[in-house]
């Protein structure tokens, strides 16, 4: 029973994967496209980022800050986790395959968002706000306040 349970979940996380490539296949431009306008906003907002945050802790009341502080750990891992564990086991209770695909793909997307999220942390040396470090790319650095 338990090696069935996993050879379904592996080759429906195997079909996930192999949907995602051919969509990003058939839409190869589109994709290069917008992966290029995200680079080039990312580029266009990273030196403005210093002021638009000392504007924001002027600005915003402390409620709000308290709420968008509680909303911005929403996301983590673990909770993205739990939502497709619970997401997965209500598609088998009540065998919808729908909701198993749909739990199995956002468990891949975010540990794919993570994993890019990691080596761009680490590969770029871009300071943390609370390191007092000069705001600039300083390359690959493990250590914590370059990252």
């Amino acid at each position: 029973m338990r090696t069935r349970w996993l050879a379904e979940v592996w080759q429906e996380v195997r079909w996930t994967c192999s949907a995602a490539a051919a969509w990003i296949g058939r839409h190869r431009s589109a994709t290069l496209c917008a992966l290029a306008a995200l680079a080039g906003l990312a580029a266009w907002c990273w030196p403005r980022d210093p002021a638009w945050s000392e504007w924001l802790r002027e600005h915003v009341p402390p409620p709000a800050r308290i709420w968008a502080g509680r909303l911005r750990v929403w996301g983590a891992f673990n909770d993205t986790l739990v939502f497709t564990i619970v997401l997965y086991a209500a598609g088998v209770v009540r065998r919808r395959s729908a909701w198993r695909s749909a739990a199995l793909a956002a468990l891949l997307a975010s540990v794919t968002a993570g994993i890019a999220v990691n080596v761009l942390r680490v590969g770029l040396g871009r300071p943390r706000p609370r390191s007092e470090l000069p705001n600039r790319f300083t390359g690959p650095s493990w250590e914590w306040r370059r990252q």
